[in-house]
């Protein structure tokens, strides 16, 4: 069996450009900024496998302006989100996920 990876990048050609000796202010700047980097792409990495699985379950969609259908639980609230619709499961979700790393030094640092 193929490897996903190989079967996505099927016909498109791509470099993977590595340095062979990382000097040690890079890895000591890695360490530095990596545990909150981290902590954020494991927080959107749980986010959208909760979508993906919502999509493909369906299910009752609530806390919404308007709608046809009333949420008998949601009148207690005062912002008017007392709506709720149902969604019918879909087949297979679809998600492109693209993610530039520029390390050319011509964005700004904004921190």
């Amino acid at each position: 069996m193929k490897q996903p990876l190989q079967i996505i990048h099927k016909g498109v050609s791509f470099k993977v450009h590595r340095m062979a000796i990382v000097p040690e202010n890079l890895v000591e700047a890695y360490k530095a900024i990596a545990p909150p980097l981290l902590h954020i792409s494991k927080l959107l990495q749980r986010y959208i496998t909760q979508q993906l699985q919502d999509k493909r379950r369906g299910g009752k969609q609530t806390g919404l302006l308007l709608g046809r259908r009333l949420d008998v639980h949601a009148p207690p609230r005062n912002d008017g989100h007392v709506f709720y619709k149902n969604n019918l499961p879909v087949e297979a979700p679809t998600l492109a996920v693209a993610v530039l790393n520029d390390e050319s030094g011509s964005i700004p640092d904004v921190s």
